[in-house]
């Protein structure tokens, strides 16, 4: 799946998409998860590299320090 490359000025437009193309493959929950919802470690890796795909290269340092796809999400 190929995702449209963030920029600053189309976070928006990028948000959306991120949100419908990973809840049509199933792994949104991994971004908003509900009390108590175990995530599938399979699944978080694949909303991670989604993710990942879809930075800037400047960000991607920052990003892989983090250890879920839900605190990568929330950093950008």
């Amino acid at each position: 799946m190929q995702y449209p490359m963030l920029t600053r000025t189309n976070y928006n437009k990028w948000c959306l998409l991120m949100c419908v193309n990973m809840e049509a493959q199933g792994f949104w929950y991994a971004m908003e998860q509900e009390e108590e919802e175990e995530v599938l470690y399979h699944d978080d890796c694949l909303a991670f590299a989604a993710i990942l795909r879809s930075v800037p290269l400047e960000m991607l340092a920052s990003l892989s320090t983090k250890h879920t796809a839900q605190s990568a999400w929330e950093a950008i």
